[in-house]
């Protein structure tokens, strides 16, 4: 296990874009990483609207997005807050809180939109479930949206050479 402890230029806080670059050029210099991209055909999980019209505010503001992401007043579920964020910024979480299979989106949403997701990470939910668990799917039944496990191609990141990181 490592930790990485790394600012970013300047006073304010980097954006996504700017964090995954210097991630990368990190890696890339002390653990001499070298990837390729590549397709391949896999389960996943489709976001697509559901029959219902979504339950989505749109945010016209046009700023950027931000997700806060913190502990349900329940003490179990995750809550994320979105604020003029994407669709796809959504499949993203989804993602990450399902672990099991990419989220690809396909709802053909366009713009930006204000929600709030709460649901059980699935690590959260493994090994004991509890009557308070909130699944991804009922999480996203309740924006107006369902996930559809289908196969699909994918890009991934296949590792062609990693060395064991050099000291500080």
């Amino acid at each position: 296990m490592y930790d990485i402890v790394a600012r970013a230029p300047g006073e304010s806080v980097a954006g996504i874009e700017t964090a995954r670059t210097m991630l990368r050029t990190l890696l890339a210099d002390r653990l001499k990483l070298k990837v390729h991209r590549e397709m391949k055909e896999m389960r996943v999980y489709v976001l697509v609207v559901a029959k219902n019209k979504p339950g989505l505010k749109a945010n016209p503001a046009g700023g950027s997005c931000s997700v806060h992401v913190g502990l349900a007043s329940d003490g179990r579920n995750n809550e994320e807050t979105f604020s003029g964020c994407p669709i796809e910024r959504l499949a993203d979480r989804l993602g990450n809180l399902m672990h099991d299979r990419p989220v690809l989106d396909q709802t053909r949403l366009t713009g930006n939109y204000d929600f709030r997701l709460v649901a059980t990470p699935e690590y959260r939910s493994r090994d004991r479930s509890d009557p308070a668990d909130i699944s991804a799917f009922t999480a996203v039944g309740e924006l107006g949206l369902k996930l559809v496990p289908q196969k699909a191609q994918v890009g991934i990141v296949v590792v062609d050479h990693v060395e064991k990181p050099t000291e500080n």
